[in-house]
């Protein structure tokens, strides 16, 4: 009689840090950012949220018209939020005004600022780069109360 064992590995994202995995939706690439939320020494399970980055679904003269002057031609892309138990993704903007966030503006530096801080070497050409993902995104901006974006969120 021989005793064999077998070791099984379970792989697990690590919590509290971004992953990045390139998504493909109807023959569209997009990338999808997951991001694991748990409290420091928590025996509560994650929650898990998503940012994607999605292809803007516009004619090309359309796009060339509401961002004239920006380098924003071809291919132009939007960023939203992913909530579990929600069926429709959240818009940047809605979801920054619900967590307290004033204007435009304000996201952009508090995005590129991140984004700066990871690619020190590089400051220019990432804040350079940020311009055609943000802008987008943040063009339909509508001024709402905490309270009435986290509504929005909740219809969603």
């Amino acid at each position: 009689m021989s005793s064999c064992q077998v070791v099984l590995t379970q792989e697990r994202a690590a919590n509290n840090t971004p992953f990045v995995f390139p998504k493909y939706t109807h023959g569209k690439s997009v990338l999808e950012c997951e991001i694991r939320s748990a409290g420091e020494n928590s025996a509560a399970s994650a929650s898990a949220f998503w940012v994607r980055l999605l292809e803007l679904k516009l004619p090309i003269h359309k796009r060339m018209g509401l961002w004239k002057n920006t380098g924003i031609t071809s291919k132009t892309f939007v960023i939203k939020f992913m909530f579990p138990g929600l069926s429709d993704p959240v818009k940047l903007h809605v979801f920054y005004q619900a967590i307290g966030f004033k204007n435009p503006r304000d996201v952009y530096e508090a995005i590129a600022q991140v984004c700066a801080r990871q690619t020190p070497d590089r400051e220019d050409e990432t804040l350079k780069s940020l311009h055609p993902f943000l802008l987008p995104s943040l063009q339909d901006w509508k001024e709402m109360t905490v309270e009435e974006a986290k509504e929005a969120i909740g219809k969603c």
